[in-house]
Formats: C-alpha cells, sequence, structure tokens
C-alpha cells in the first residue's frame, strides 16, 4: 500500500479489473459503461477511488461516506483539484449537517 492508498482502494480496484469485469464480460452482455456505488465505508472507498483513481468508472453514487474514518484522513490527505469527466452524485441523507462541518477546509 502506497502512501496516498490509504484504504487499500489499488486492491480493490485490482480485484475488480483483473477478476471481476472479465467474469462479468464472459457472462453476461455489457459495454465499457461502469458505475461504482458506495454506502458508508464503501463509500468512502468509492470517494477515495474517485480523487485518486477516478478513470477506474465512469459514474459514481456515494451515499453517506463515512469521511470522518481514521481522523478525516481522506479529507485531511493532499488533493490536486482536477476535473472529473464522470458523472458523480453524492448524498449525505440525515447526515448532512454533520458532514458539513466535516468537509469544510480551514
Amino acid at each position: 500500500m502506497n502512501e496516498k492508498d490509504i484504504f487499500n482502494s489499488t486492491f480493490f480496484i485490482s480485484f475488480i479489473n483483473d477478476k471481476l469485469r472479465p467474469l462479468i464480460n464472459k457472462t453476461y452482455r455489457s459495454n465499457s459503461t461502469n458505475t461504482l456505488i458506495g454506502q458508508s465505508l464503501a463509500g468512502l472507498l468509492s470517494s477515495d477511488i474517485l480523487f485518486n483513481h477516478s478513470a477506474t468508472f465512469n459514474y459514481y453514487v456515494i451515499i453517506s461516506s463515512s469521511l470522518w474514518w481514521a481522523n478525516n484522513e481522506l479529507l485531511n490527505s493532499p488533493f490536486e483539484p482536477q476535473s472529473f469527466p464522470q458523472s458523480v452524485y453524492i448524498d449525505v441523507g440525515k447526515e448532512g449537517e454533520l458532514m458539513e462541518g466535516d468537509c469544510i477546509r480551514k
């Protein structure tokens, strides 16, 4: 795991690209459009993949991401703004006010 891969998303991406996608493409009719959906801790992983490996998926649905995990490590990690060609939907549910404070950079 490298310094930027604090949530081991590289392992997850490798699994998807090397094992899961080939199995899905072999078993089902599919196209090149890929969507990642994650909620809570899976939302944190989805956020990490979006920030650090964004080209892996075309669409992201991130719900109530556990951005507080590991002392806000993902929010506090260096991030270089970039344009995302992907479509991203983020929902914080009832945690909106709590998460808003965590996401404001000082």
